[in-house]
């Protein structure tokens, strides 16, 4: 039987609890995680050219004034489409973590979407952050950490509908039909100070299928285009839990 007296902490993503902590920081106890070397090969990045055939991940996460994101990404071109996000409807509230327009300007969305003057490179590697761990701001960094720029985002986030999309935004009205051409190496999200979500690029070793693996849930997600993704070289998956 597990004590909960002093309990600090009970994340639940999709409704199971993963972690509970005592105000110590102890954990009294961990949903099991699931070895996904057995059945998938992790790889460098997956890299997806765009456009109405090109790939892109739906994931389950909505989310709210609390939430995170976090994406680790490079484009081989400036273009009006997001790297990653969702909208309520056509015309209404947003949430962009970034897409970079042009080599000197990119957006970031939170309810409307915010003009960002910052300087960027294609082809690479940057990580963008939006309310990471509840700072209510936006970050951009090159990768190995260092600041490319950060944009205070001061105004409360509208409580989302539609789950965040990678390599495009989704629309509870109307998903666009083309996609960003980029290259993505994984993207997580957090609710308050807790890291919910982690999505790692891999392959399933059955059938060679590319998609992401997320490390919380133990959920292997598909492009929701087929073979929308090339994959990058394979690496070892090293530590994919906290």
């Amino acid at each position: 039987m597990i004590d909960f007296t002093g309990v600090s902490s009970i994340t639940i993503p999709e409704g199971n609890v993963a972690k509970i902590k005592n105000a110590a920081g102890e954990v009294l106890w961990q949903k099991p995680i699931t070895d996904p070397r057995q059945e998938y090969q992790r790889v460098e990045s997956l890299y997806t050219a765009g456009g109405s055939s090109g790939g892109w991940f739906l994931t389950d996460f909505i989310p709210n004034n609390t939430s995170g994101m976090e994406l680790t990404f490079s484009v081989p071109s400036f273009s009006d489409v997001a790297t990653m996000g969702t909208r309520t409807s056509a015309s209404n509230t947003r949430c962009y973590i970034f897409y970079p327009r042009a080599t000197t300007v990119g957006y970031v969305g939170w309810n409307t979407a915010q003009s960002w003057s910052i300087t960027t490179k294609a082809n690479t590697k940057y990580i963008t952050r939006l309310n990471w761990l509840a700072s209510k701001k936006a970050v951009l960094l090159n990768a190995d950490g260092s600041t490319v720029g950060t944009k205070s985002v001061s105004n409360t986030l509208t409580q989302q509908v539609t789950p965040v999309s990678v390599c495009r935004y989704n629309n509870a009205t109307n998903t666009p039909s083309g996609g960003r051409a980029m290259t993505v190496y994984g993207f997580r999200f957090t609710q308050g100070s807790e890291i919910v979500r982690e999505y790692l690029p891999c392959y399933r070793k059955s059938d060679g299928v590319i998609g992401v693996y997320e490390t919380y849930t133990d959920t292997f997600v598909e492009s929701q285009v087929a073979n929308g993704f090339t994959k990058g070289a394979d690496i070892d998956w090293e530590d994919v839990t906290e």
